[in-house]
């Protein structure tokens, strides 16, 4: 793991600007959308190898995954992934833009602005706990 990792959010941002992470692009780089793919492993069009990429990038990154040490959970990398999401402020889904089945399942996101609250105003604090 590197020195100083990125958080998420910078993160997504860095790796749907460059491009080469496949399963998460932009949508509307101006609006903050973005987009990652969301297949369901017990498919038979998934491919750890070709679906699982954004997961498996960050596994490592956050310090949940060391390749080469730990055995490859892509159903874990995801779980961790999502919960990582859903715990920002400034990235909400987009539910209703996004796919939930077949082989081009993806959810949408956006980046919001930190002037905005991603709940309204609320807290969040007790809901969407993960365990790890």
């Amino acid at each position: 793991m590197p020195a100083e990792r990125m958080r998420l959010r910078a993160w997504i941002e860095h790796q749907a600007d460059n491009g080469q992470l496949p399963g998460l692009e932009w949508e509307d780089r101006g609006k903050g959308i973005f987009k990652v793919s969301w297949k369901h492993a017990s498919r038979q069009c998934w491919n750890c190898n070709r679906d699982a990429c954004v997961f498996e990038g960050w596994a490592p990154h956050s310090g949940r995954y060391r390749p080469g040490i730990d055995k490859p959970d892509p159903r874990r990398w995801k779980g961790n992934f999502r919960c990582a999401l859903n715990a920002l402020p400034d990235i909400h889904e987009l539910p209703n833009q996004g796919i939930a089945r077949g082989q081009d399942a993806y959810k949408v996101y956006q980046i919001v602005k930190k002037t905005e609250k991603k709940d309204g105003g609320h807290s969040k604090r007790g809901q969407n706990k993960c365990k790890y």
